[in-house]
């Protein structure tokens, strides 16, 4: 464990090695409040572990099975959680700025009210996932899947959405104020009253996609495919668009 013992001196007696918390967590022992801030559990099996409130910031996770972990309230500021199975695991209201999830698995993972700011995620599965009321501002998710997720206004200011699959993704009434979105699918995805406005990038499709009351003021959306796509009361003002793609005779309805 890197040298490094795990305690929590006023209810943890102490862990002195990986293979005892893993046992703990095995045996279903509640570890509510743990302190693990900065310890390697690199490869640990902590499935189904009882972490809420739990300090992880600056762990090191890499390959860790976290898979359906109570993680309510817990802090993952700046872990190193890459390539880690976070499946059906619940976040809710846990702190993960900064921290990396790139190519892990968190397939239906619960992230309710979470703060992501700054998150990696490159290449992360995050399909099915809750996402909603979530800071996500200037977090990269390029080449990740997010394809059925739920993003219910959720703060997506800057953030990077490079070669990204939100097929069939809940957005409305998000903020995505000056995100990249390019090469990306939001092919049958709701982004029913969010704000577009300044977003950039190129090759994006929305065919199908729910974009009634969107904001794309002021966007650059280059050769962006928008056919299908309910565009009532969408605001195209100041919007640059070439090469864009509209269903025939029926180009973008612009408010005053």
């Amino acid at each position: 464990m890197s040298n490094q013992e795990v305690h929590d001196e006023e209810e943890f007696p102490l862990i002195e090695s990986l293979e005892e918390l893993v046992a703990l967590v095995a045996a279903g022992e509640d570890l509510t409040g743990v302190d693990l801030a900065g310890v390697d559990l690199s490869g640990a099996d902590l499935s189904g572990a009882k972490f809420e409130g739990a300090d992880l910031s600056g762990a090191k996770l890499e390959g860790t099975n976290l898979s359906k972990a109570q993680l309510q309230g817990a802090s993952l500021a700046g872990a190193f959680v890459v390539n880690a199975n976070l499946e059906d695991a619940d976040l809710t209201e846990s702190d993960l700025t900064g921290a990396m999830l790139e190519g892990s698995n968190c397939q239906r993972a619960i992230f309710t009210r979470a703060d992501l700011a700054g998150v990696r995620a490159a290449e992360a599965n995050l399909s099915a996932a809750v996402f909603e009321e979530v800071s996500v501002a200037g977090s990269d998710f390029e080449s990740a899947n997010l394809e059925g997720a739920s993003f219910l206004g959720a703060d997506l200011a800057g953030a990077v959405l490079v070669n990204v699959n939100a097929k069939r993704s809940q957005f409305e009434d998000s903020n995505f104020v000056g995100a990249t979105i390019a090469e990306s699918s939001f092919e049958s995805a709701s982004l029913s009253g969010s704000d577009l406005s300044g977003v950039e990038g190129t090759l994006a499709v929305f065919t199908n996609a729910d974009l009634s009351d969107v904001d794309f003021s002021g966007a650059k959306l280059f050769d962006t495919d928008f056919t299908g796509a309910d565009l009532s009361e969408v605001d195209f003002s100041g919007a640059k668009l070439e090469g864009a793609k509209f269903d025939k005779g029926k180009g973008p309805s612009k408010k005053s």
